[in-house]
């Protein structure tokens, strides 16, 4: 029979022994360390290196928020930057080593939420709820909406749709960016209510079918409309509206489809993605209003007892979200290697948040 002091470790051990010299047992077993992969994903105007560029051209002293900086400045030469841009970080009280990788597409982020047991992370614009947004151009144009290219389906930019099947965006805001918006045509019947978002739901007896003429009585303006919104360019076209306020001013809301599922982005959608997850973190403004139902009630993906976690935020978000939530994942300080992950989880929900009141910052994670 074998010598037990000489036979390797199990695999969730993977012990390393100390040894005597010239010896060939193992005398001390060291627990394994459990590897977790963060997966941030960075939409358009939230790259890393363009934020830490604005604030160097705004003159903003501090540029710590920003993940890699935040934690070195926190943690140290313990967290290790590769070139390529990926953190490393060993948690020795957790038991656990994290890998922390970036993607700044649309492709890359359905590869990353089809990653088993991957934690991913979206920090960037939530688009009135139509879904994560991508790109390096933040100029206006159609990264802002379906894409750039003639095959929305195989797009790096754009929106990855995660919304209702319809939901209101305020004219003003298709004009500043620029996109096509994609909005629901008043020869189609009303949008159903119960397939629409909350914010048209509330405004659901004021639809109506609105020409696109009548949206502006500025010549230069209400070309740029029609070319914005119309399909045929006929400023007679229809299209269902309501109005609201915007910013302090009243003005014309915008139905558009922006369905979660057979979009005009699939199969980059959240209906053609095959969630393998882990957690999946939107920090996008108002994504608990905005796509928590989509996620959990429409698209049915429900929690367990150790999988299936999603974070989102209550209000208007900042940048800086991610940096502070992997801070605090990083900073849990109890074993829980090969464990569930849910105390951890809940540790870094409440030091994240108690860090967003400590800088008065007026949003949660929720």
């Amino acid at each position: 029979m074998a010598d037990p002091s000489s036979t390797p470790p199990p695999a969730d051990l993977r012990a390393i022994a100390r040894q005597v010299a010239d010896a060939t047992t193992f005398n001390t077993l060291v627990p394994a360390f459990e590897e977790r992969l963060l997966i941030v994903a960075e939409g358009i105007e939230f790259h890393k290196d363009q934020m830490r560029a604005a604030n160097a051209a705004r003159g903003v002293p501090d540029k710590t928020l920003i993940i890699p900086d935040y934690l070195q400045d926190k943690l140290g030469a313990d967290v290790n930057v590769a070139s390529d841009g990926t953190i490393t970080f060993a948690s020795l009280p957790q038991r656990v080593n994290f890998t922390v990788r970036f993607v700044t597409t649309k492709p890359d982020y359905k590869a990353a939420l089809e990653t088993a047991g991957a934690h991913v992370i979206y920090n960037g614009h939530a688009r009135f709820g139509r879904g994560p947004c991508f790109g390096d151009d933040p100029t206006p144009g159609n990264q802002w909406g379906n894409g750039t290219s003639a095959d929305p389906g195989t797009c790096p930019d754009g929106i990855f749709r995660f919304g209702f099947p319809f939901l209101a965006v305020p004219l003003s805001e298709i004009l500043e960016h620029g996109y096509f918006a994609d909005p629901v045509s008043g020869d189609d019947p009303i949008p159903p209510r119960a397939e629409c978002h909350p914010d048209i739901r509330g405004h659901y007896s004021s639809l109506r079918r609105v020409p696109l003429r009548t949206l502006s009585s500025r010549p230069a303006t209400s070309a740029r409309v029609v070319s914005l919104l119309s399909v045929t360019g006929d400023p007679d076209e229809t299209y269902w509206s309501y109005h609201d306020f915007e910013n302090g001013r009243r003005e014309p809301f915008i139905v558009m489809h922006a369905d979660w599922q057979n979009s005009a982005t699939a199969p980059l959608d959240l209906g053609g993605t095959d969630l393998q997850c882990r957690v999946l973190c939107h920090f996008g403004c108002s994504s608990f209003l905005h796509n928590f139902p989509v996620l959990r009630k429409l698209r049915g993906w429900t929690r367990t007892e150790d999988d299936r976690f999603a974070f989102w935020c209550t209000s208007t978000s900042d940048s800086f979200i991610d940096a502070r939530w992997i801070h605090r994942l990083f900073t849990y300080p109890e074993d829980n290697a090969f464990q569930s992950w849910k105390p951890s989880l809940d540790y870094a929900v409440a030091h994240a948040n108690r860090d967003l009141r400590n800088v008065h910052q007026s949003y949660q994670v929720i």
